[in-house]
């Protein structure tokens, strides 16, 4: 196990930290060794976790002093090392072997023989665990932090305004390890100590709030640490103080997505608003723009055989046509606009040949594991664009993602989707509409609420949706036609209950269920008439 001297964090667990000073956030921000000096000065054997329960009480992290912390990786620009930086990340690599650290240093004055012991940054704890971590991948503007009001901005100023020169470009195989959707400057390794509680282990793809002291990218060459070994001394370390992991739905840092806040949305009304809006985006199909709303509550889940089932939306029928990129764009700027985190993937043959999709280890051209498209945290909706494929050989390769999909395609597409909705254009196709941002506020707290709200189902709807099932089985067998099967039955199923989450309710009705119904029969109609027509062709919506 690599042994390193340098910032550490802690001593022995279970020591509480009962004072608590008060310090100006300027104090808190420009110098945290100053404050955890003070602290072990004050308990010698004081631990990781009373430090991190120290800052957590100094910023409060229910206030607005968290938010003028200076954030890393949203500007090139270099923060003062040993100051306090926030970070929201993605673990990109969880592999890099757990370090160990000095404890104390003896240091003995050559002329006067004095002994004097010193405890290493912060405390005396000797293990920590590294990460690779990176920005979240696909994360849409608005959930970043809005802008800071004029005294925070003047801390930023104060703090950068020795360090303007911006970090160093990276070497490829350390690249090798950002996304392609991530700036290059948004990546560091941070260190975990074992005594912070639920902290020990973060998983792959997990999603951070890190707040913590930053030091410069170093560069050291007795080779004995693991970032050493695998030459990541280029990218800045980030020694934790308080790390938060974040919602799989979360609406945005400061959105509080309790029912609380929801409680005052009708959420009919807010159904047609936003049937409104999304049309505009999808020709005018307002059966398009019914399931591209309903995709937005969904989730991923497992079947009866415990297999993950990944929920897919298939747009075909875009036009053949330079609009077709107008479309895509549309669509995906859409989706960025709703939910947090959307992952765009042109499956041009170019991008196929020249990209890496699955995450893997390429010990001569990466540090590490290395990333791909296909790398993303759990939630993500992911864009796949088909409309940008040309002939050639497709090798079927299957990637364990717990990712919403949308795939657009000028017909039926290539790869398995839940449900195909053909696109039909209005003859009076309006242009996309601007969304008020109170809309999409209002939405964006919605769909966090009830993406995950939990779905019933009453004895009396289990009865009426069994009768359908008879009813519409004995019907097809009489008209010798096929039967519709229990898979059919669990697509209106989950149809019925997108269509109750997006009403604000968790328990299904007939109503719901008849528009369920409905909506299916649409759709079936439709992708009918498509393969009557001989998919791929594009259709206009008759009055």
């Amino acid at each position: 196990m690599p042994v390193r001297a340098g910032v550490c964090v802690a001593g022995v667990a279970g020591v509480a930290v009962e004072h608590i000073r008060m310090e100006s956030i300027e104090t808190i921000i420009s110098r945290p060794l100053t404050i955890i000096q003070d602290l072990v000065a004050e308990e010698p054997t004081i631990n990781a976790q009373a430090i991190s329960d120290h800052f957590v009480n100094l910023l409060d992290l229910h206030s607005t002093l968290l938010s003028r912390i200076p954030s890393f990786g949203t500007s090139r620009n270099k923060l003062p090392p040993y100051s306090l930086v926030r970070f929201r990340c993605m673990i990109q690599d969880n592999g890099l072997n757990p370090e160990i650290h000095l404890q104390r240093v003896q240091m003995i004055n050559s002329t006067t023989r004095e002994e004097k012991t010193l405890i290493t940054w912060f405390v005396d704890e000797p293990h920590k665990h590294p990460y690779f971590a990176v920005g979240v991948p696909g994360e849409s503007p608005w959930v970043e932090d809005p802008p800071c009001d004029a005294e925070t901005a003047a801390i930023g100023r104060s703090l950068e305004i020795s360090s303007l020169e911006g970090y160093p470009r990276l070497p490829e195989h350390i690249s090798n390890k950002i996304p392609s959707t991530v700036p290059s400057y948004s990546a560091a390794v941070i260190k975990v100590y074992p005594s912070m509680l639920q902290m020990n282990y973060l998983k792959l793809n997990e999603v951070l709030d890190v707040v913590g002291i930053i030091e410069d990218p170093e560069s050291t060459e007795d080779g004995t640490s693991e970032c050493d070994e695998l030459h990541l001394g280029a990218v800045p370390i980030l020694n934790a103080l308080i790390v938060q992991k974040v919602p799989i739905t979360p609406c945005s840092r400061q959105c509080d997505k309790s029912h609380d806040l929801v409680a005052p949305i009708d959420g009919v009304v807010l159904r047609h608003a936003m049937l409104d809006a999304i049309s505009t985006f999808v020709l005018g199909d307002r059966l398009a723009a019914e399931y591209l709303y309903l995709h937005l509550f969904s989730r991923c889940g497992h079947n009866s055989d415990c297999e993950l089932v990944t929920p897919t939306l298939n747009l075909s029928g875009v036009p053949s046509s330079p609009s077709s990129t107008n479309l895509t764009k549309e669509i995906f700027h859409l989706l960025q606009l709703l939910l947090p985190r959307v992952s765009y993937i042109p499956l041009s043959l170019e991008h196929i040949n020249t990209t890496q999709f699955i995450p893997g280890s390429l010990p001569e051209k990466t540090a590490g594991l290395s990333t791909g498209d296909l790398q993303l945290a759990e939630g993500t909706m992911l864009v796949l664009d088909e409309t940008k494929m040309s002939p050639g050989k497709v090798m079927d390769r299957e990637v364990p993602t717990k990712c919403g999909c949308v795939i657009l395609s000028h017909s039926k597409c290539m790869l398995s989707s839940n449900l195909e909705v053909p696109i039909l254009e209005s003859p009076d196709a309006p242009t996309p509409i601007v969304l008020s941002s109170n809309l999409l506020n209002t939405a964006r707290k919605f769909i966090a609420a009830y993406k995950n709200e939990e779905f019933s189902i009453s004895e009396s709807m289990t009865q009426v949706i069994q009768t359908y099932f008879a009813n519409v089985r004995a019907e097809e067998h009489r008209c010798h036609l096929p039967l519709t099967g229990q898979t059919d039955l669990l697509r209106i199923l989950n149809i019925a209950r997108l269509a109750t989450l997006s009403m604000g309710r968790t328990a299904l009705t007939k109503e719901l269920w008849n528009q369920a119904v409905s909506l299916e029969t649409a759709r079936m109609d439709r992708v009918k008439s498509r393969t009557t027509n001989r998919g791929g062709t594009h259709h206009t919506l008759s009055r």
